[in-house]
């Protein structure tokens, strides 16, 4: 559950080895709330080049399970500008979100 999620997220700052258990395991169990954390490991010199891979890793797992396309972009017709819209599940045309 949520809280065995927040125990692997503090895990990421732990030694390398926990810490790519803990990505892993987020990678396997992860909510999208935990993508922000596992963005905090994929970059910046101090960070091991293993950890980088498997936070990446996680993340593309977690985004690819709640079936979403990270950066994704829909147009739409111009008198819906400044509207959210949802992506089906399917890969269809979006639906506008409710207001």
């Amino acid at each position: 559950g949520a809280r065995a999620r927040e125990r692997l997220v503090a895990q990421l700052a732990g030694d390398v080895p926990v810490a790519l258990a803990a990505a892993g395991a987020l990678g396997r169990c992860g909510e999208l709330a935990d993508v922000e954390a596992l963005l905090d490991y994929t970059k910046g010199m101090f960070v091991d080049a293993e950890l980088k891979r498997a936070a990446r890793e996680a993340i593309t797992v977690i985004q690819s399970r709640a079936g979403g396309d990270a950066g994704r972009l829909s147009l739409v017709a111009a008198e819906q500008h400044g509207a959210l819209s949802l992506a089906a599940a399917s890969g269809t045309d979006p639906e506008p979100a409710d207001d």
